[in-house]
């Protein structure tokens, strides 16, 4: 973007709007590079800004949810947005390629099926099977995800030391 646009101070959102207006990207592409919700500044702002423990990738119609804390959630992410991504640099770059591509990534964004997840603290305690004590309205928001990121999930231990009674 910044390369193509000989701009290498601007923002991603005005760089993105510019690439528009040159009619390298459409409006299907700007959404999906734009959107706060599920696009790709959420996600970069998700993985670079944010405590990963809050949040979860939703696979629409998956009733398992993906938490950020695991590796394996990027590479799930990475399988629906990767070729997306490289069909809309490849447009970008089209204009001072000596080949004349074709590149229409519509149907694919059209076809993604994700959200993201906020979790609170609570929800993240009660997942893991632990009782909140008085002391935890004490404690800041990133002190609270801290403590939950470190702390083990009791639902699996219980099923450990009944293996171990037996």
């Amino acid at each position: 973007m910044k390369s193509t646009l000989n701009d290498f101070d601007d923002t991603f959102y005005n760089l993105n709007l510019r690439l528009k207006e040159k009619k390298l990207i459409n409006e299907l592409e700007l959404k999906f590079l734009n959107d706060k919700k599920v696009g790709i500044r959420k996600i970069r702002n998700i993985l670079a800004h944010a405590n990963l423990s809050k949040y979860d990738l939703e696979i629409i119609g998956n009733k398992v949810t993906f938490p950020f804390t695991e590796n394996e959630t990027c590479l799930i992410l990475y399988q629906h947005i990767s070729s997306i991504i490289s069909g809309i640099i490849l447009k970008i770059l089209e204009p001072s390629m000596i080949m004349d591509y074709k590149i229409n990534v519509n149907s694919q964004i059209e076809n993604l099926k994700f959200n993201f997840i906020t979790r609170t603290p609570e929800e993240l305690m009660k997942f893991k099977g632990i009782e909140i004590d008085a002391g935890w309205e004490k404690l800041d928001e990133a002190n609270k995800y801290r403590l939950i990121e470190n702390s083990s999930d009791v639902n699996v231990l219980a099923e450990i030391f009944k293996g171990l009674k037996q």
